[in-house]
């Protein structure tokens, strides 16, 4: 699996390193199968640059179903796994939110349990089966809960928060989550959800950041947000007999026959500290210009 970025001449020990720090080199460098397939990035060119972020504030406005929550799972065990090698050095506190109760449960046995099960890495460290709620990762933990209740966001201090599904969640409930980092040295937030009302949970969010929006080539110099121009990027042609045949075009300069996954992400909002993308449905291997 290729990288952003070249790795010749990088060394053994230069290596390692880089893949305790980074979860996409991490990733590029790993065997490990997802929902029972094998991890690639080959349909999904648009989550490279999120796996590579550094960044320890992210936000993603999203459409359904296109590998964000993988991405969440993966970025907090990877962490937790190896707070005590990078960095700081120190074992870490991560919290996993969710809008509704039996959310946990359903993420802890059939997203997270089979995801670890099948990594090495992280099954080693694991102690035992744990809680539905808690997983110790050596002397890291991962708390799982939802935001239901004063004592599940008022409890335990946290390094990391990670929040499913913002746009389902309360605002107030959210920034009382987030109090929760006030005493940590290293905080980290990642959200991520599907868009909901405009400048309100994950938008607002999005706004905050560097709005990345994924720019697909085409004829104009800076390429074409199909999402902007929808569904004027639709276009359809009349094949012999009589079948209509769909595709992506560009409305502005007018070559069809777009890849919507040819191209890469531009900041919209560069001043930002806070690294936000936009993933939308064109983007998504399994949808097609017809559907």
């Amino acid at each position: 699996m290729a990288t952003s970025f070249p790795l010749s001449g990088v060394s053994s020990t230069q290596l390692e390193a880089l893949r305790m720090e980074n979860l996409g080199v991490w990733c590029a460098l790993n065997t490990f199968k997802v929902d029972h397939r094998k991890f690639t990035f080959s349909q999904r060119k648009y989550l490279k640059e999120i796996y590579l972020s550094t960044n320890p504030f992210v936000s993603v406005r999203k459409c359904t179903q296109v590998g964000l929550t993988i991405w969440m799972i993966l970025k907090v065990l990877h962490k937790l796994r190896y707070s005590e090698f990078v960095g700081p050095r120190v074992a870490k506190k991560a919290g996993f939110y969710f809008p509704v109760h039996d959310s946990v449960a359903k993420f802890s046995k059939d997203r997270l349990a089979p995801l670890v099960a099948n990594i090495p890495e992280f099954s080693e460290v694991m102690s035992g089966q744990g809680s539905i709620e808690l997983k110790q990762l050596g002397n890291s933990s991962l708390y799982m809960s939802y935001m239901g209740g004063t004592a599940t966001k008022d409890s335990t201090p946290l390094d990391i928060i990670c929040l499913d599904e913002t746009r389902l969640m309360d605002v107030a409930e959210i920034n009382q989550v987030e109090e929760r980092l006030s005493g940590s040295m290293y905080p980290e937030i990642y959200k991520i959800s599907t868009a909901g009302f405009p400048n309100d949970a994950i938008d607002k969010a999005f706004l905050q950041g560097n709005q990345k929006y994924w720019h697909t080539n085409c004829n104009c110099s800076d390429g074409v947000v199909l999402s902007d121009v929808f569904p004027d990027c639709i276009g359809q042609r009349r094949k012999k007999g009589g079948v209509i045949e769909y595709f992506y075009r560009c409305p502005a300069c007018g070559k069809e026959d777009l890849d919507p996954q040819d191209g890469g992400y531009v900041m919209h909002n560069p001043g930002s500290r806070i690294d936000s993308f936009h993933i939308h449905h064109m983007l998504s291997p399994t949808k097609t210009a017809k559907s």
